[in-house]
């Protein structure tokens, strides 16, 4: 099969196309043909071997779309079965939303509160956004445009967020960084109201210590989350998985649009790989489409 390989040498990761052999599935195992794969942010760091668990050679990426093409005798999945759909948008599903439903299962987020999201225009974001109306949560979009309720270029530090709250600017109930940003997460913790639990996924920008007012977040009441989806279970992102699946089908949840991807091949995916890592893309987000 054809794929991408990263290899790391003197320090540096090596991204070369590959001719691979066929996986071989065990016997409670399927094999899928994937169609379709984005550049995660996750996949970029992780080609970097910025991962404590990165191990060398390895095939990069964790997003997917697909159809099964072998499956045991007694699979409850047959053959021809698509997984996460054929697409592109639809193979940009994955990461991002079982994400998002983790920081709000973590957060204990709940019909009538307000959830403010930072980072609402990514791929995160956008997801986090989604569920937690679905939940029957009130929400804030905080992003760097003029299309989000808070705009972070005008208002870097959301003092508008509590005006937007009444009575009195109590705070959000719940906040998500989708960022990973040091700078704006202290004003992030600021704009939580009493009982407000705060939820990041990453620390990918900039320095990953973060200084905190315990004093603060005792006297609130406040709960500080981590939100790292290789932790849980697979019962447990089997079960978030099932429940993602049935909003899809019935339209309440919506996956990217098309043109929000840039569609490379195959032999232009180590070149994607390393404009992503290199920052080179800008705000690409490239994806990867094969034959069937």
């Amino acid at each position: 099969m054809k794929g991408i390989q990263v290899q790391a040498d003197s320090g540096h990761s090596i991204l070369y196309n590959a001719s691979l052999p066929d996986p071989v599935p065990s016997s409670d195992q399927l094999l899928i043909k994937v169609l379709a794969s984005p550049i995660n942010p996750s996949d970029a760091l992780n080609a970097t071997g910025a991962f404590p668990y990165t191990t060398f050679p390895r095939i990069p990426g964790r997003d997917f779309a697909g159809i099964v093409v072998k499956a045991p005798p007694d699979s409850t999945v047959p053959v021809g079965a698509e997984v996460f759909g054929t697409s592109g948008p639809a193979a940009a599903v994955g990461v991002p939303y079982s994400t998002a439903w983790l920081a709000l299962k973590r957060t204990q987020a709940k019909a009538g509160e307000t959830v403010l999201v930072v980072g609402a225009s990514g791929a995160v974001g956008f997801a986090v956004m989604q569920i937690a109306k679905q939940l029957g949560c009130n929400v804030i979009g905080a992003a760097r445009n003029d299309e989000a309720e808070v705009d972070l270029r005008k208002d870097p530090e959301l003092k508008t967020v509590k005006e937007r709250l009444t009575p009195g600017g109590k705070g959000a109930d719940v906040c998500v960084d989708a960022v990973g940003s040091t700078d704006i997460m202290p004003h992030e913790l600021k704009a939580l109201g009493v009982n407000g639990r705060w939820a990041f996924i990453s620390t990918a920008h900039g320095d990953p210590v973060l200084s905190v007012n315990l004093k603060e977040v005792y006297r609130q009441n406040q709960m500080l989350v981590g939100c790292n989806s290789l932790v849980i279970s697979q019962a447990e992102m089997a079960s978030a998985l099932t429940q993602l699946a049935q909003w899809f089908d019935s339209g309440e949840l919506e996956a990217p649009k098309e043109a929000q991807f840039t569609k490379v091949s195959i032999e232009e995916l180590a070149k994607a790989y390393e404009d992503t890592i290199s920052n080179k893309a800008g705000r690409k987000k490239f994806v990867v489409e094969f034959d069937r």
